[in-house]
């Protein structure tokens, strides 16, 4: 009896560990990416009429002129414990940004996952249906089925401004 819980703890534990390297996969490369990016950000923030002296100022005031592994731990210290710092364009909290854009964004995608949801489960069942009908030489799911499936939901769930371009 306790050999099937002990699998299935194995099992999670295999899972978060790979949860786990994966989170710090992604944010190891997002670090790196904003690092790699050609350019100074502080720079591009103040423009290229800017005093030497203000981009040297603000360059050690964001900590980008210290080591790349000491950029590295306070990047994954501010990630953990909240702390997403400021713009450097707008000098606000990016936290803030975030919340204050966040009602818009769900606005709109709560009803677009909620439509996809209401569309994939009928299709979902419908398919199945066909497939297991196929199955009795009745109908057969084919490359043509499936594509034509496929196309009139695509078109259904394309914008409308996209059939204007694709004439």
């Amino acid at each position: 009896m306790n050999r099937p819980r002990g699998r299935w703890w194995t099992f999670a534990g295999r899972r978060v560990r790979r949860l786990l390297i994966s989170l710090w996969i992604l944010v190891t490369a997002s670090f790196l990416m904003i690092q790699l990016v050609p350019g100074d950000p502080v720079r591009a923030a103040l423009g290229t009429s800017a005093p030497a002296e203000l981009v040297a100022s603000r360059r050690a005031q964001l900590g980008l002129d210290d080591p790349l592994l000491s950029q590295y731990l306070r990047y994954l210290k501010d990630l953990f414990t909240g702390d997403l710092g400021e713009s450097i364009l707008t000098q606000l909290p990016v936290a803030d940004t975030i919340v204050q854009r966040l009602l818009g964004t769900l606005s709109l995608a709560l009803p677009a996952f909620l439509l996809t949801f209401a569309v994939a489960i009928p299709v979902g069942v419908a398919m199945a249906v066909v497939t297991r009908r196929g199955r009795r030489r009745r109908a057969e799911l084919t490359f043509v089925g499936t594509s034509i499936v496929l196309s009139r939901s695509r078109s259904s769930s394309s914008p409308s401004h996209w059939s204007r371009w694709s004439r």
